[in-house]
């Protein structure tokens, strides 16, 4: 059986999301009877193409700092040798190209795999979308579309994660736009008892007591996120209610230890910060499970391509996020109604009773749901 080929930038485990993401969708479609391989066209972390096996996958890494007839000749011996029947682009543009603009890679692409069927999943679409975008993003954004208009009218299918970008897909082609879910990254271990969660939320804050709230922000601090004005709120919120928090940050925070600093920097009474630092997906699992809240710098409307929210969620934890307006970015049967919260959904009750949802695994559900679209 010939296999579905996955392109994407990066494979290094841990350090690239769309890669994580892809080995994942790989292994999902693998237990589904399907053969899959996965090239990552411009990787950082290698010096050297590097074939390996990774979590059971076939993966060829190419480095980014490859030139132009190198890569095409690496691209041409790999798609040669596993002749697969589909390939499935993971589209983020700073991923192929360090501006944001990946003509020559792109265009590689489009010659070498010749009539092979080529499908899209849109991670990202452009830049300069924010009212706060300055003029030279604005300016990088009209350049991206108009390569992402130049390159995915060709595609055999066209997908994304959030209702936003689809809605931005389809004004600049004719070809349906599908919506995927994102799906966490961190597998889904068996659930922990409450002595255990008891335990553990007492090694984390020892000076901590049964009533307290823990609140996880697991990743990345979204850069226009206004943590003063949401952390203040929260504060006064506890603070009528009588209650402690305790916000954890897990994780990864690409814009720096600095950007933690800033974040914790709000003058609140009843919140205290622990910076956890980097851990094992295992302990992340744990974690999620032993926090009472998740909290998304990621804006409302964008929450659904977001893997680290979805991790929160998966496991059954009530989610806050922030936004300019009600719109909930995440398809709504993925997850139960008054699972992802705003500040002004919060109230006294909820918090000495945070509520728990059904844990569900979209892993599955996605790589089926995928396997659809490549077969319509």
């Amino acid at each position: 059986m010939r296999s579905i080929g996955l392109i994407c930038g990066s494979l290094e485990p841990n350090r690239n999301g769309v890669g994580d993401y892809s080995r994942r969708l790989a292994q999902a479609l693998n237990t589904l009877g399907e053969s899959t391989i996965i090239l990552a066209l411009a990787d950082p972390y290698v010096e050297t193409p590097t074939e390996e096996l990774q979590d059971g996958i076939m993966v060829l890494r190419l480095p980014e700092k490859l030139t132009k007839g190198e890569r095409k000749a690496h691209l041409t011996s790999w798609l040669d040798t596993n002749q697969p029947r589909q390939l499935i682009l993971q589209y983020v543009p700073f991923a192929y190209h360090y501006k944001g603009l990946p003509w020559t890679t792109l265009s590689q692409l489009k010659k070498s795999i010749g009539s092979i069927p080529l499908h899209w999943m849109c991670h990202e679409t452009w830049c300069g979308l924010g009212r706060e975008c300055k003029l030279k993003e604005r300016l990088l954004g009209i350049a991206q579309q108009a390569l992402l208009r130049h390159f995915i009218k060709g595609a055999k299918s066209v997908c994304t994660s959030i209702p936003y970008y689809r809605t931005l897909l389809s004004k600049i082609i004719a070809t349906p736009v599908h919506l995927l879910p994102i799906y966490s990254n961190i597998p889904l271990r068996a659930p922990i008892s409450d002595k255990t969660i008891a335990d553990y939320r007492l090694n984390l804050a020892s000076k901590s007591s049964a009533e307290d709230l823990f609140i996880l922000l697991f990743g990345r601090i979204a850069a226009d996120f206004p943590a003063d004005e949401f952390l203040l709120t929260l504060d006064k919120m506890l603070k009528q209610a009588g209650l402690r928090a305790y916000i954890l940050s897990a994780g990864q925070i690409d814009r720096g230890e600095g950007a933690w600093e800033a974040f914790q920097s709000a003058p609140t009474e009843q919140i205290e910060y622990l910076r956890l630092g980097e851990l094992s997906s295992d302990n992340i699992d744990k974690l999620i499970q032993a926090v009472d809240f998740g909290l998304a710098t990621t804006p409302l409307e964008s929450i659904g391509k977001s893997s680290t929210s979805i991790a929160i969620l998966e496991r059954g934890k009530p989610v806050i996020a922030h936004g300019s307006s009600d719109t909930i970015g995440i398809a709504p049967e993925l997850f139960p109604s008054g699972q992802i919260l705003q500040l002004k959904d919060l109230n006294s009750q909820l918090f000495r009773d945070p509520p728990s949802f059904p844990v569900k695994n979209l892993t599955p559900h996605v790589a089926q749901q995928l396997l659809k679209i490549l077969a319509s």
